[in-house]
């Protein structure tokens, strides 16, 4: 799927491409509105997207400005600048920027169409690309990741970085990042897809990533990537951008290329992450506590990416200082990631990432002889407060109760072993994953007959996938497919087949005028109303009501 952004300030002109490209189901496009500059640039800062059919001429933010803004910030992304005025200055302003073309408003359906199917096709080959030029460039920058590792994770084990710079000067490594000049932090946590790979496989992610990062990001920023546990990844960067830019801020900008990173992983590697991003600028110094307490938080905090889509979440200097410090954590650290990961897997549904790390820790467990050990009784503790959390967030009890004992979650005593206690482990574990299978259909449905009767009752308001996302919380990509495939029928064609059926309600049996009823569907104008209502029956709205009277 592709994210299609139209923008422009005449309603009816976005309306109008809006429809067009809805009925094209074979172009398989995720469309979103904008009707002023800043609108479009707020929606790119929360989402990425693919193509933007932008017009030039806009009252406050022009499109060129904005066209700068967003070839700056997203300069994957391919714009099709749309104009009433065949200029050659405006051409002339839009041809500097890249991954640009030019069409007048007045070029028939077809012409707008193709060009869209131009940009896909150019989108595509860009991917095509990006694996010749990842073969091409790889062993070089892989080789220069993989040199500077140890160094670098002398910084998370407290050495100082003028310790660090000494030795970098004395083995003569070539750093792809600045030592001398501040950082930001950012980490990465695979959720889904990769943990289904054989090993092998992962340790070929682990190089691709580094790859994957240098083609997003501009030659002159500087990153370097730190493995941080399981499936985790500490992403330091650099960005050239100047911060005296008035164009883009850094903050903006981190966070346009840590979106363009999500959505790449899920293209080009075909896997979900989940991605923390901490927005403050940092001196070499105060990396080691900083990047310890920002690994804390992902591996107990950080939202999972889940049912195939990526999150990502930003922190700042306050919300760090209310965690817990890691040093006061009683579990040793690996087991405490196991236990976090398990939780995480839980949560995603990811019941072979879950069993695999629950035999971890019962591998663990029955490693100890005593029925005393704390550390064993800790981990047990932890395994089961996980699992009741899970089982009493989604009422359960009864269900499970009637398979399973669930009161041996908290007496340890009815254990002689721990061994024993690892069985019991397993067998609940394997009768909750059958409840989550039946409980997840259900929620899939529940999920769209809440979405019917929303639309259904704000049939007049606007109900943009966007907006319909940011209500029930939900990434707009999964509402877009969930709906889809439980109803059959994509969302934006099911809000016009309803708003269309509405009027013919209020065409039969009101004198409500035209204007009126559209206002009273959710169409903009009356001329857009008339252009979908004939475009879907082949009458006119007002040849409808002479019939049906």
């Amino acid at each position: 799927m592709y994210r299609l952004l139209i923008v422009d300030d005449e309603h009816h002109i976005v309306n109008w491409l809006s429809y067009i490209f809805e009925n094209i189901p074979d172009m398989d496009l995720e469309i979103n509105k904008a009707y002023t500059g800043m609108d479009a640039l707020n929606l790119m800062e929360k989402t990425k997207m693919d193509i933007i059919m932008l017009d030039i001429q806009m009252p406050g933010l022009n499109g060129l400005l904005i066209g700068e803004k967003i070839s700056l910030a997203w300069p994957m992304a391919y714009i099709v600048f749309l104009t009433g005025y065949n200029e050659f200055n405006y051409i002339y302003q839009a041809s500097r920027l890249r991954h640009v073309s030019y069409l007048l408003k007045s070029e028939d359906d077809e012409c707008i169409i193709q060009e869209v199917r131009n940009c896909i096709a150019k989108i595509e080959h860009d991917k095509k690309m990006f694996q010749l030029n990842k073969q091409a460039s790889a062993h070089n920058l892989l080789l220069k990741h993989l040199f500077q590792t140890d160094f670098l994770k002398d910084i998370m084990n407290g050495l100082s970085p003028a310790e660090i710079w000494h030795s970098v000067k004395k083995y003569k490594i070539d750093l792809t990042i600045d030592l001398n000049k501040p950082v930001w932090l950012c980490y990465i946590k695979i959720s889904e897809g990769i943990e289904n790979r054989q090993t092998s496989s992962y340790t070929s992610f682990r190089q691709e990533l580094p790859i994957l990062i240098d083609y997003i990001l501009k030659p002159e920023d500087h990153f370097a990537i730190l493995p941080g546990g399981a499936h985790l990844f500490l992403w330091m960067i650099q960005p050239g951008i100047s911060t005296n830019d008035v164009t883009l801020s850094e903050e903006d900008y981190l966070k346009c290329i840590t979106e363009e990173l999500l959505s790449t992983c899920q293209t080009q590697l075909q896997c979900t992450c989940s991605l923390l991003l901490y927005l403050e600028e940092l001196k070499w110094e105060d990396v080691y506590k900083t990047a310890l307490l920002l690994q804390e938080y992902s591996t107990l905090k950080l939202p999972q990416a889940l049912n195939g889509n990526s999150f990502r979440t930003t922190l700042y200097r306050h919300q760090l200082n209310e965690l817990q410090k890691p040093e006061t954590i009683m579990v040793p650290a690996s087991a405490k990631l196991l236990l976090s990961e398990l939780e995480s897997k839980l949560l995603q549904c990811d019941k072979s990432g879950y069993f695999e790390i629950l035999g971890n820790l019962c591998s663990q467990l029955c490693a100890e002889k005593s029925m005393h050990n704390l550390h064993a009784l800790e981990i047990y503790m932890r395994i089961s407060t996980i699992l009741i959390g899970y089982i009493n967030q989604f009422q359960l009890q009864e269900k499970m109760a009637l398979k399973i004992n669930l009161y041996s979650l908290y007496y340890i005593s009815n254990f002689s072993s721990w061994s024993e206690s690892a069985n019991y482990l397993n067998s609940i574990s394997n009768i909750l994953f059958s409840e989550i299978s039946s409980l997840e259909t259900d929620r899939r449905f529940e999920l769209v007959n809440r979405l019917k009767k929303f639309i259904s009752k704000h049939l007049s308001d606007e109900l943009s996938l966007n907006l319909l996302a940011e209500h029930f919380n939900y990434n707009s990509s999964y509402i877009s497919h969930l709906f889809k495939q439980t109803a059959g029928i994509g969302i934006s064609e099911y809000i016009t087949d309803l708003r269309l059926e509405k009027a013919n309600e209020l065409l039969c049996h009101t004198n409500e005028s035209i204007s009126a009823i559209a206002e009273m569907t959710g169409f903009d104008t009356a001329q857009y109303f008339s252009y979908v209502y004939k475009k879907r029956n082949g009458i006119t709205p007002s040849e409808y009501r002479s019939i049906s009277n």
